[in-house]
């Protein structure tokens, strides 16, 4: 596809919407979609078995607006809904929208502002996120990338830990359709948690452009039922430490893929760090056996050919993740985990806190 073709606004993008009893914030959702400024768009909406009124919000949609697709499925997760979705979509990019999120209204507009003066098509667009409080639809946190286009070194943005909590999500994104169906890439229907960043990290393998933009585009919508925890099994330790390995892996994959694996091979075994403190912060958030933790810790040394004692302090940037190396660094398994324990705690009092004051 040409330039001018982006000049023209000829480009479909396809905005895929996963719905499971959605009722309550599904048609906010819709609505972020039909009503962009950029109109060259199709939205696949797929219900995966919901028992609410999803249905009927849904029929509306479609009698309201041409460019809105329904399709109905048996429950099957939501990994295996975005790849249904993606099957479905026509378009030169496809974004992803969750069913209780909604995007900024020019979201599409700006992203392709950006590109409509470059000399080829970008494979990734990747924009800002804004954290909203559910109830009281305040903004609680803002996520914004460095505002730039990227053509070498792609993997550096997975060592700039702001950068890569864009990064791990696939919303706040338009993806290449050609890339995605040209090598298979999926999300994985084995994980029901962190299967955006999987996808992500395969994605980013066969990418040679990303333009990056620092405004926020997308509306995440914090709510937390007890329903999706149960579902995650986030106090499944092993799940998680596995989870945490894949994720790992995958970030080191990608560098040894783009031959950047040498340059970095040190600041990627920083990445390590991380991943404990990802480990971590779910199992303990999540009142999980402490002796299966603590299992889990020990193995550390055994597990990983990194040499922990070359890594000084001031090369690691995240408070979490010092605390991390000096606990494997003194071998001490208790250390790491009463101070994510101490950690989890005041977190949760201070989001007491100011819910109560407010």
């Amino acid at each position: 596809m040409s330039v001018d073709e982006v000049n023209n606004s000829n480009m479909l993008v396809s905005i895929v919407v996963p719905i499971y009893n959605g009722e309550k914030t599904l048609k906010k959702a819709i609505v972020s979609c039909i009503e962009q400024t950029y109109k060259n768009i199709e939205v696949i909406l797929v219900n995966d078995g919901s028992t609410d009124s999803t249905y009927e919000i849904c029929q509306k949609a479609v009698l309201k607006d041409s460019r809105v697709k329904y399709y109905v499925k048996g429950n099957s997760g939501v990994s295996d809904t975005k790849n249904f979705g993606v099957e479905h979509a026509n378009g030169d990019y496809v974004m992803f929208l969750d069913c209780d999120d909604y995007l900024r209204k020019n979201a599409i507009e700006l992203c392709f502002n950006e590109i409509k003066d470059l000399h080829y098509i970008p494979d990734l667009i990747v924009g800002g996120m804004a954290k909203r409080d559910s109830k009281k639809n305040i903004v609680l946190s803002t996520e914004t990338v460095d505002h730039k286009i990227i053509t070498v070194d792609i993997p550096k943005v997975l060592l700039n830990d702001r950068q890569f909590k864009i990064y791990k999500v696939a919303t706040a994104k338009l993806f290449k359709m050609e890339i995605i169906k040209e090598n298979e890439i999926k999300f994985d229907e084995n994980y029901t948690f962190a299967e955006d960043s999987i996808f992500v990290l395969k994605y980013l393998e066969f990418v040679n452009s990303i333009v990056q933009i620092s405004s926020v585009i997308y509306n995440y919508v914090q709510v937390v039922t007890d329903e999706k925890v149960e579902r995650y099994k986030l106090k499944d330790v092993d799940n998680i430490w596995h989870l945490s390995e894949v994720l790992y892996n995958k970030r080191v994959r990608l560098f040894k893929r783009t031959n950047c694996y040498e340059q970095y091979q040190h600041k990627v075994d920083i990445l390590y760090l991380e991943r404990i403190r990802f480990f971590l912060n779910i199992v303990i958030d999540n009142n999980a056996n402490k002796r299966e933790v603590i299992k889990k810790l020990e193995q550390i040394p055994y597990e990983s050919d990194i040499n922990f004692s070359k890594i000084s302090f001031g090369e690691v940037n995240n408070i979490q993740d010092k605390l991390v190396l000096l606990g494997i660094n003194m071998k001490n398994s208790y250390f790491m985990y009463n101070c994510f324990k101490v950690k989890v705690y005041l977190g949760k009092k201070f989001k007491e806190y100011i819910a109560n004051k407010s």
